[in-house]
């Protein structure tokens, strides 16, 4: 744990950073990314409590979490993190890739990913604006989960299914619009959503979890 690392540039020479190359440097406020780095793997900036902003370069494709145990996102922890600049060519979103980011308020998520997994947002709680992409066809389990900011969203017509858990928690909600492209919605999916007061779920839908 580099507890008094502040700054890092990192060469455009890299194409790969290993999982928790950064992790715990409680210092780093401000990082630099390769231009030719593809991938970002897991816990490779988990617990950095003092990083604000981040600008993902346009040639990663993949935020990575190989594992399924809690917390193992590359930015999970990152509880000043209130700026985040996605890549126009990202493809896939890891479970708890921004879980615990208690700063973000609003992120726009490019058109060109089209996997987000499970909790990846999950204890944001500052987040109130979120922009879903087009090709999406999954909210996974837990994505939202105590998003306690996070007053609407639009779910795209290529979404096909909820997790479960997907906004459970998510006490600011007060509308959702679910589309006629679903057919499945999982358990708990809106647990605790004490502000909904209706949702209307299309003739689309065969499936509701427990």
């Amino acid at each position: 744990d580099c507890t008094s690392l502040a700054e890092i540039v990192i060469p455009d020479s890299v194409t790969s950073i290993g999982s928790s190359a950064f992790e715990s440097c409680t210092s780093l406020s401000k990082v630099k990314l390769s231009n030719n780095l593809t991938i970002i793997e897991e816990r490779t900036f988990y617990d950095c409590t003092s990083l604000a902003e981040i600008v993902i370069p346009d040639s990663v494709t993949e935020i990575r979490t190989r594992s399924y145990y809690n917390d193992n996102g590359a930015f999970s922890g990152c509880t000043s993190l209130s700026k985040v600049k996605l890549s126009n060519n990202l493809a896939k979103i890891g479970m708890y890739t921004f879980s615990d980011c208690t700063s973000l308020k609003d992120i726009t998520i490019p058109d060109s990913v089209t996997s987000i997994d499970g909790s990846a947002f999950s204890g944001c709680t500052s987040l109130s604006k979120v922009n879903l992409p087009k090709k999406l066809t999954t909210i996974d389990g837990g994505i939202f989960r105590d998003c306690t900011s996070l007053k609407e969203i639009v779910i795209p017509d290529s979404v096909t299914s909820i997790g479960g858990s997907a906004f459970s928690g998510c006490t600011s909600l007060a509308e959702i619009d679910i589309p006629d492209s679903v057919t499945s919605i999982g358990g708990d999916s809106f647990s605790g959503c004490t502000s909904l007061a209706e949702i209307v779920i299309p003739d689309s839908v065969t499936s509701i979890g427990r």
